[in-house]
């Protein structure tokens, strides 16, 4: 279990690796990927990127006991910035985020997600803007409130989207 108590960035240029059964949590923070983002999570060991009150990841990592669980607008999210098109996230789980920004937001880049679930959002899933065109495969939108599970996808942009749900949004 990885705790960051500042914000996150990726700088362009960079890679950050995730490994499978890797717990990252955050405490209202951002998380920025201007370079590569993989999270190389696996069926029975996905990657969690999550809010540090989370205790279904990793424990009572803030070491509070029952006085906080997980939930909507605990962190801002995670922007895919333009130079992040070779990030790819498998089995990730993204939740508890969207504190006044978007879950997830893809600008002008491409990256992919396969099998990842993104939940427990309170500003939408995933946002996409300046042409971004990502790639997104068996994922599921879960109880994300305000907006819709995807905005911004352009025509062009919509033949990445295969074998994904969403409910609840």
């Amino acid at each position: 279990v990885y705790h960051a108590t500042g914000s996150l960035i990726v700088p362009l240029g960079q890679t950050l690796t995730v490994q499978s059964g890797a717990i990252v949590k955050l405490q209202t923070l951002t998380f920025t990927v201007n370079g590569t983002l993989l999270c190389q999570g696996t069926a029975g060991s996905p990657c969690v990127i999550t809010s540090i009150h989370d205790d279904t990841a990793g424990g009572d990592t803030n070491g509070n006991g029952n006085a906080t669980s997980g939930g909507i607008n605990q962190w801002y999210g995670i922007h895919f910035s333009a130079g992040s098109g070779g990030s790819a996230l498998t089995h990730t789980q993204i939740r508890c985020m969207g504190w006044g920004n978007w879950s997830v937001a893809v600008a002008g880049a491409n990256p992919s997600f396969t099998d990842c679930r993104i939940s427990d959002g309170g500003y939408g899933g995933l946002a996409l803007s300046a042409g971004a065109m990502p790639t997104v495969t068996r994922c599921d939108f879960q109880r994300l409130n305000s907006v819709p599970a995807v905005l911004g996808a352009t025509i062009d942009a919509a033949a990445g989207f295969i074998d994904t749900t969403a409910s609840n949004c």
